[in-house]
């Protein structure tokens, strides 16, 4: 083998000897792919060329530029330099004689020049549309001025920009050209083996047009796409009149031109489902040929036959290999729960809760013991902790969802209710054998069918035993601080209250599974039907309860702000005094004129003062702690007019009674019982679930007074500077201090600041929503998945005047819409509430608003639950509306359809 010439003979040379793009091709060759023939001119043939020019070629790159206008200068040097250099004889006879050779009769034929610089084509910079091509090339002298037009480029001004802005060294800088057989294509595009456009490695993504590919890679003309996914299913298609295309000048007899398609051609695809199907099958054999990582593919097709004309990584999915192990975060339903960053020990400690519950759950449903220990890990793993937030580890609870009957609908419905915006393959899912489906699979199932069954049927007698059980351990603890105890005393009262509540959490997870079953099979239920709004319909079913759980707290801020309204006296102190001073005056004093209202006010901390912002997350405090929240939410009802909370629930009761007549107008004999069945189940599930997720509430404030004055015990020792710091520990870490475990004490302030600036630093920064990690999580080897909704309904403004969310609770809304960060900073009246996510804290808002919007969230969250009950029009899921839908914006919102119109003002 020459060094001068490569032939793709077999054996592949290292990049530096004929750059990325041409190993690239002599990579597929190798693996039987079919590639255009092609010869490369080595970085050897380049420095022949150059000569004795070499030595100030290698001076001039190892200058050191900072500035753009040095780099300028340095391409300019560089390009005079390989200009005034002549092709000699020698070089160019070796040229034309190579192709001769290689390529026999070559009368006629056209040829592709191309560059191949010797760092193109890496993971992490590809230099896509920095260096130069030129097609159609002769056999004469177009093509050795070709041949150095391409050295030249490797050290153009967009190629040295590329180089400089990456920090990419110039020294080493060589190119290498290749010489390839011309394809005339009919039909050329590019085929990217993980999707750009979300960010999704699991689908591909191609785009073609009539001609050759110039026209994607330019971005001349208007191309045909489709998504496929990781099963090789089409998912999307999107057919566009091409009107033009890029073909060869055949006139001047070299280079391209622009024509028109021919009309018949206008408007069909430009390649069929079949070759769409070969494309994506090409695409994953080069993905696995690379490594496994995903792939930007250049193609044509001439004559039926599809040829590869290039394949490089995608560089913003460089860092990810698909060989290796994909773990799904996703915090779609979580974010409600845990908004926002949260600290260590709250993360640590939810850890702990969802493995005691999740154990115990599948230990109900006939899961043995064994397997259960077996799978440890995925019930240590339900969530992760990612930049301080709180994320869903979705290949623990697809593992988890595996070992029901009937995986793939119940994995379906997991993710309605979860409120997942997009399925993911999880690579344990397989087709059991015959005999392991007939001597395990078949008998767990009915095994499991039955336990479901039993649970189901003594539903309501579990719950009534919960709760006895719940409040008899509890209900001692729901107003203690325990101040004045031990550390040891504190610990061993977590320990008994933790087995006795989440040791037994058997109700609220049963529940939480029937809610999953039942609120998925009504959604197939009015799927099958009719009608043209069936998520609407849906949430018209499950409005008007009530008594619901969520909704009792508001009603009672009503209640007593009617009682304040009747009398002048503490109207007009309410009215002209702050939230500390109120607090003062009537909890702090014992003034006989405010015994009434302070017992009310009171009685309502104690029953509701843990239902409050961020409930969930214990570093925050509660009404107990600090009742301003409760004092700002009656002085703003006060500002407004009575709400009459009968009429309020009259209106929902309406709704629902003109949904269920709808609903049964359009199903016919038996078929009414079994959704009358579904419907009642899914109704009574979603109810207990408040009420049971209210009594998590609790018990978490119980938790939270403890670590409270465990951390009081650690400041008042010099373990830490303030109580609150006991947060920045993991609780494994406070379990081990307290029972003398861990004893070197000396750097645990170093830890609590380190992690506070780390907490610090991600309150700044915008939480993914869904991420895709490949291998270990600690290597942040990860991608994020852009959510559809945000491709499709970022383009809000002048031209394009609608948003789509998942619709949640009915009725048609004109107004201003207010965006709310806090609901401690709102200030409401009758405006639509726009938010980025809720939680049981911002429900006292509600009766203050028109209407609800919020970014995140699904129809069974619990502001999606509350506002069906309090009769608010609400939609969720509206991908990045606070940054789209401009504060004070006047909007139409349809709670039914989920559309929200911007409105024109004269």
């Amino acid at each position: 083998m020459s060094s001068l010439i490569y032939y793709n003979s077999g054996e592949i040379p290292d990049v530096y000897r004929i750059g990325g793009k041409a190993r690239s091709l002599s990579v597929m060759v190798g693996e039987g792919i079919r590639v255009p023939k092609f010869i490369t001119l080595t970085v050897d043939f380049f420095e022949s060329f150059m000569g004795s020019s070499m030595e100030e070629l290698n001076s001039l790159l190892k200058k050191e530029c900072t500035s753009k206008d040095e780099v300028d200068e340095l391409v300019r040097n560089i390009s005079e330099l390989i200009e005034k250099k002549p092709f000699s004889a020698e070089h160019k006879g070796l040229v034309l004689s190579a192709i001769n050779n290689y390529f026999g009769k070559t009368a006629g034929r056209y040829f592709s020049v191309r560059s191949s610089a010797t760092d193109e084509d890496s993971a992490k910079h590809s230099f896509a549309g920095q260096l130069d091509s030129f097609l159609y090339i002769k056999l004469d002298e177009q093509l050795i001025k070709s041949i150095k037009n391409c050295f030249i480029s490797a050290y153009s001004e967009r190629a040295m920009s590329y180089r400089f802005i990456n920090k990419l060294p110039f020294k080493s800088v060589r190119p290498a050209v290749i010489i390839q057989e011309m394809v005339f294509g009919e039909i050329s595009g590019v085929l990217f083996t993980g999707n750009p456009l979300n960010n999704n490695p699991d689908q591909t993504l191609l785009n073609a047009v009539y001609g050759i590919g110039e026209g994607i890679v330019s971005g001349e003309l208007d191309a045909d796409s489709w998504v496929i996914d990781e099963s090789g299913n089409i998912v999307k298609s999107s057919i566009l009149p091409k009107k033009h295309k890029i073909t060869f000048n055949a006139s001047a007899g070299y280079g391209t031109k622009k024509v028109d398609v021919e009309t018949q051609y206008v408007d069909k695809p430009s390649v069929s489902n079949k070759q769409v199907l070969q494309l994506y099958e090409i695409g994953r054999k080069i993905e696995h040929v690379f490594g496994g990582f995903p792939q930007d593919i250049e193609w044509c097709i001439k004559d039926n036959n599809i040829y590869i004309l290039q394949s490089r990584p995608i560089t913003i999915m460089s860092r990810i290999n698909k060989r290796e192990r994909k773990t799904v975060l996703d915090n779609s339903n979580i974010i409600e729960s845990y908004p926002g960053v949260i600290t260590p020990l709250t993360f640590s400690y939810s850890v702990r809760i969802y493995e005691m519950v999740y154990r115990r759950f599948y230990f109900l449903a006939g899961t043995s013991k064994k397997r259960i220990d077996e799978l440890a890990a995925t019930f240590r793993n339900k969530i992760s902790y990612f930049n301080s937030r709180a994320y869903y580890n979705l290949n623990s609870w697809y593992e988890g969802m595996m070992l029901f009957p009937g995986y793939k609908y119940n994995k379906w419905f997991m993710e309605n209710m979860m409120g997942v915006k997009a399925t993911a393959k999880f690579e344990k899912e397989r087709s059991p054998s015959f005999f392991k489906r007939l001597f395990s699979d078949y008998p767990r199932l009915l095994k499991g069918i039955f336990k479901v069954m039993y649970l189901y049927l003594f539903s309501d007698s579990i719950k009534n035993r919960f709760i006895k059980e719940f409040y008899e351990t509890t209900g001692k603890y729901l107003n203690e601080k325990f101040e004045g105890y031990s550390n040891r005393e504190i610990l061993e009262k977590y320990l008994y209250v933790e087995k006795k509540t989440f040791g037994n959490w058997d109700s609220p997870i049963i529940n939480d599974f029937t809610v999953m079953i039942f609120y998925g099979m009504l959604a197939k239920r009015i799927a099958a039907l009719d009608i043209e709004d069936k998520a609407g319909l849906q949430n018209d079913l499950l409005c008007g309860q009530g008594d619901v759980e969520s909704t009792k707290p508001t009603r009672e801020i009503i209640r007593i702000s009617n009682i304040i309204r009747e009398d002048s006296y503490l109207y007009k102190l309410f009215s002209k005094n702050t939230e500390d001073e109120l607090i003062s005056i009537i909890l702090n004093t014992k003034n006989e004129r405010y015994d009434e209202i302070r017992e009310i006010l009171k009685q309502y901390i104690s029953e509701y003062g843990f239902r409050c912002m961020n409930e969930m997350k214990l570093e925050e405090d509660t009404l107990k702690e600090n009742p301003a929240f409760l004092f700002t939410m009656i002085k703003n009802y006060l500002r407004k007019p009575a709400i009459d909370l009968q009429d309020m629930s009259r209106k929902e009761r309406e709704i629902r009674l003109k949904a269920e007549q709808m609903l049964f107008s359009r199903i016919k004999g038996r078929q009414k019982l079994w959704t009358r069945w579904i419907l009642k189940n899914a109704r009574r599930a979603i109810k207990n679930r408040e009420q049971l997720r209210f009594m998590r509430t609790k018990v978490y404030g119980v938790f939270r007074s403890m670590f409270n004055a465990i951390g009081r015990n650690f400041e008042r020792d010099g373990l830490i500077e303030h109580y609150k710091d006991i947060y920045f520990l993991h609780f494994n870490d406070i379990f081990e201090l307290v029972e003398g475990r861990s004893i070197d004490t000396a750097i645990i302030k170093d830890i609590i600041s380190a992690r506070k600036k780390k907490l610090e630093e991600d309150n700044n920064t915008e939480p993914h929503e869904r991420m895709y990690f490949y291998g270990d999580m600690y290597k942040r080897n990860f991608v994020e998945i852009l959510s559809e909704d945000e491709v499709e309904y970022i383009d809000y403004g002048e031209d394009t005047k609608t948003l789509k969310g998942i619709p949640c609770s009915p009725g048609t809304i004109e107004g201003i819409a207010k965006i709310v960060l806090s609901p401690v900073d709102a200030n409401l009246n009758g405006e639509i509430l726009v938010a980025k996510r809720t939680d049981p804290g911002w429900v006292p808002l509600f009766p203050s608003v028109s209407g609800i919007v919020i970014e995140r969230g699904s129809p069974l969250s619990h502001s999606a639950v509350v506002a069906r009950e309090m009769g608010i029009p609400a939609i969720v899921g509206v991908r990045r509306v606070t940054e789209v839908i401009p504060d004070n914006e006047r909007i139409r919102m349809n709670g039914s359809t989920g559309i929200i119109e911007k409105i024109a003002v004269e």
